[in-house]
C-alpha cells in the first residue's frame, strides 16, 4: 500500500474544523459536543485519514491528543497495519511525538519499536526521535493526577471520558505482536528506553 496523502480539501477542512471548535465548544481546544455536533460530517472521513491528518497537519500536541479522547469509536476502527502506514507517511518528525505521546499515555501501548525498526521511516527522522526521547521520555506515560483528571474531574466531564472504552481498544491492539504493553512504573520504562534507544536518558 502506497503512503497517505492530504487533500488540500482535508487541510482546509481540518484547519476550519479548529477554528470552529475554538468558538464552539466548552473545553479548550475542543470537546465532546462539538464532536457530537458535528458527528456525521468527521466521520464522513476515512478514520485513519482523519486521524494521520491530525498528527500530520497540526504543530501542536494539544489539539489532536484533546480532540482524540472525544473520539474512542474512531479509535477501535483502527488496525496495528493502520498505525504502521501512518508511520510510514509522516512527513514531519512532529507527528512521531504526537503519535507517540498519545499511544504511550493514553492508549498505553509501545509502539517504538514499531518506528526504530521500521525500514521506511528515514534515518534522520530516527535520530529526531532518539534526540526528543532522551529529554521527554516522561511525556510518553500517563500519571496519577492526569488520570485522576479524566475519569473525576472537569476535563473528563467535557470530553466523556469513559477508561473502559480506552481499556477495550487496548486490548485489541496488543492482539498484535508488534504491539507491546506499555510500561507504567517510570523507573523500569526509563531502563527499558535507554536499552532501547542505546542511550542515557536526561
Amino acid at each position: 500500500m502506497g503512503k497517505l496523502i492530504l487533500t488540500e480539501s482535508f487541510r482546509k477542512y481540518l484547519l476550519e474544523m479548529i477554528v470552529q471548535a475554538s468558538k464552539e465548544a466548552e473545553w479548550h481546544p475542543v470537546d465532546r459536543a462539538y464532536i457530537e455536533k458535528h458527528y456525521n460530517e468527521i466521520f464522513s472521513i476515512d478514520p485513519i485519514v482523519f486521524i494521520y491528518g491530525n498528527f500530520e497537519i497540526i504543530t501542536s500536541s494539544i489539539w489532536p491528543i484533546t480532540l482524540f479522547l472525544c473520539l474512542p469509536e474512531m479509535w477501535i476502527e483502527l488496525e496495528v497495519d493502520d498505525i504502521a502506514l501512518m508511520i510510514e507517511s509522516f512527513e514531519s518528525v512532529f507527528s512521531f511525538f504526537f503519535l507517540i505521546e498519545f499511544t504511550g499515555k493514553y492508549l498505553q501501548i509501545d509502539i517504538l519499536p514499531m518506528i526504530l525498526t521500521s525500514r521506511n521511516v528515514v534515518a534522520h527522522f530516527k535520530e529526531e526521535l532518539i534526540e526528543y526521547l532522551k529529554l521527554q521520555w516522561h511525556v510518553l506515560l500517563m500519571t496519577e493526577d492526569t488520570q485522576d483528571s479524566l475519569e473525576n474531574d472537569m476535563e473528563g466531564l467535557y470530553l466523556k471520558y469513559n477508561p473502559l472504552r480506552w481499556q477495550e481498544i487496548r486490548r485489541k491492539f496488543l492482539q498484535d505482536s508488534r504491539v507491546q504493553e506499555m510500561k507504567t512504573n517510570f523507573s523500569d520504562f526509563k531502563k527499558y528506553l535507554s536499552t532501547l534507544i542505546g542511550s542515557p536518558l536526561g
